[in-house]
């Protein structure tokens, strides 16, 4: 498994507060704009995988961010990181093309909100490729 490159928060333009961010290479990944507290993410064969699990909405969703990404949403880095200069930045966020993602919701949480994010990742079957298995 690849390190993150770099942590800290960003400030993107229309956000009311700073929102949790990464760097992989060049790119600024804004990996989820759900519940910043349950975040996990990790690097593996060169994409940003995500486990997001939000109990008070019952949601829980596994997101992979393939390669190098383009960051289309103007910010500016905020505090935290420790290894990337201070600047303005294009983020890449959850919705941009090259992002693929698998939630589960209400009744199909319960099944999946106690799994450790290995166990989780499968169960949701991005494969290395960022698609579902079988699509």
């Amino acid at each position: 498994m690849e390190e993150l490159d770099d942590s800290g928060k960003v400030w993107l333009r229309g956000q009311v507060k700073p929102v949790p961010a990464v760097r992989v290479g060049t790119a600024i990944i804004v990996p989820g704009l759900e519940a910043e507290d349950s975040l996990s993410c990790w690097v593996t064969e060169g994409s940003l995988c995500v486990d997001v699990c939000d109990a008070a909405g019952r949601v829980r969703i596994a997101r992979r961010f393939a390669g190098e990404l383009e960051g289309t949403a103007p910010g500016t880095l905020f505090n935290g990181f420790t290894k990337t200069k201070h600047a303005d930045i294009r983020a890449v966020l959850p919705d941009a093309a090259g992002v693929t993602e698998r939630r589960f919701e209400g009744a199909v949480f319960d099944e999946v909100a106690s799994m450790e994010r290995d166990e989780f990742w499968k169960h949701a079957g991005l494969d290395g490729n960022g698609y579902p298995e079988g699509a």
